[in-house]
């Protein structure tokens, strides 16, 4: 069984780099987005308020759950992924819970 969960990983691993590597290859410039604006402002009201628990409210794909995660807060990440996205969502960066708000 442990061998059979190593493998799986590892089949799991090496698809993820691939996704990673054909995103990275295929990536194009286009006029910056608001995202810079909205990560800034999450994280200074973060740094200001220092609060030990984060709900982020509508998660869609993005790695922002898992970035403030990485700066040590606790994070729950939920978005109505049934209602809002037909044909399912994943995100790869963080486990979001289906839920609405």
């Amino acid at each position: 069984m442990r061998s059979l969960k190593r493998i799986i990983h590892k089949l799991g691993e090496i698809y993820c780099m691939e996704v990673c590597k054909s995103e990275y290859r295929s990536q194009q410039y286009s006029a910056m987005s608001e995202r810079p604006i909205e990560y800034r402002f999450v994280f200074e009201a973060l740094m200001k308020n220092c609060p030990n628990h984060v709900l982020d409210i509508g998660s869609g794909t993005t790695a922002l759950p898992h970035l403030i995660r990485s700066c040590g807060f606790l994070v729950s990440a939920i978005d109505n992924i049934v209602d809002f996205w037909p044909d399912g969502m994943f995100n790869r960066h963080y486990h979001i819970i289906n839920d609405d708000i």
